[in-house]
């Protein structure tokens, strides 16, 4: 991924040099505005003084779900471990994986440079470059997979005739776009579409071209044996869903911090439908006023009040928040650390 990115910059710089227009501006400005437009919709129709001092009262939700998300991390890693040859590794990947949800949330392009800082991290225990890429890229697949088969689940559970012709509409777009990205990211693994990067290659020099195609040919080699492995993959998938599926229960706190006691079956529907639109809302930064939407929307199935449901999305982003300054601390140690492991040693520690 490292790599992919320099090729990036290399293709950026070779643009700025020719007096290109600043598209990444434009697309910032765009983002920006949709961010504005979300919190601004959220201010005319939900009473924010009615959230503050429920927030405020579900204090002790706030640890007991940033504890319990460990929980999820660990299914999480399990599912990316499944990437890899025997079961030393999980511990190592609990700790990117930690480190890899804060970055997504701290970075400002989220999720690709976290995979970057993973990538390079995973590196330095011995894993090769282009299998760490390729690994997280097929992680990332099944991690999409496992939560579209969340959101399916969520969506069979919602009671019938709740929904009115605008909310089937909504719901029916929200899962067309999961599948959407899901299929999709598949799709390009599977054809070698991630071959495109070539092009950047050729905007390079004569000295740099045969190296960066060699890169970018051992990446699609890692990657396509990694999809051969369907078994692993396939357990990816159902570890990943029963990741997404564990939310469940942070919702459930949520709501009873809260002083709102709901059902499982709420809880299961809100954090599917809730969760997935973060998903979808990819490309607005940290999906500010998608994901209270997708929670409003679905916390309102089961006549729960909208200004409930926002303070239950945002116990969810302070999670993150937490969970984002933690993965600081693991991050530090790491690169205190410093070198590379050999594999043996790794062995030898796990055994």
């Amino acid at each position: 991924m490292g790599n992919i990115e320099q090729l990036s910059e290399c293709r950026s710089g070779h643009a700025r040099e020719r007096g290109a227009p600043g598209k990444p501006a434009l697309i910032w400005t765009v983002k920006g505005v949709c961010v504005l437009a979300a919190v601004l919709y959220l201010a005319l129709t939900v009473n924010f003084r009615q959230v503050l001092p429920a927030l405020l009262q579900a204090r002790w939700a706030l640890t007991a779900i940033f504890l319990f998300h460990f929980v999820q991390l660990a299914f999480s890693s399990a599912a990316w471990q499944m990437q890899f040859p025997g079961r030393w590794l999980w511990w190592i990947c609990l700790r990117i994986r930690w480190i890899r949800e804060g970055a997504g949330s701290l970075l400002p392009v989220g999720t690709l440079s976290a995979a970057a800082l993973a990538s390079k991290l995973l590196c330095r225990y011995g894993i090769g470059c282009a299998s760490a890429t390729a690994s997280l890229a097929t992680d990332l697949a099944a991690e999409t997979t496992g939560q579209l088969v969340f959101l399916i689940f969520g969506v069979a559970l919602i009671p019938s005739g709740r929904m009115t012709g605008h909310g089937e509409l909504w719901l029916a777009t929200l899962l067309l776009s999961v599948a959407g990205i899901c299929v999709g990211f598949v799709m390009a693994q599977r054809m070698g579409l991630f071959r495109l990067i070539d092009l950047f290659a050729t905007r390079l020099g004569p000295s740099r071209r045969k190296g960066a195609l060699a890169t970018t040919e051992k990446f699609h080699d890692a990657l396509m044996t990694l999809h051969a492995r369907r078994g692993r993959l396939g357990k990816a998938v159902i570890l990943h869903s029963i990741s997404w599926a564990l939310g469940t229960i942070e919702v459930w706190v949520a709501f009873h911090g809260l002083s709102h006691a709901i059902s499982w079956r709420s809880a299961f529907v809100v954090e599917s439908i809730g969760m997935a639109a973060r998903s979808a809302g990819f490309a607005i930064p940290g999906a500010v006023g998608v994901q209270e939407t997708g929670f409003v929307f679905a916390a309102g199935l089961f006549g729960i009040s909208p200004e409930l449901a926002i303070a239950c999305s945002l116990l969810t982003r302070g999670r993150e928040l937490l969970v984002a300054a933690s993965s600081l601390v693991v991050l530090g140690c790491e690169e205190l650390r410093g070198g590379d492991y050999p594999m043996a040693s790794l062995r030898r520690e796990s055994g």
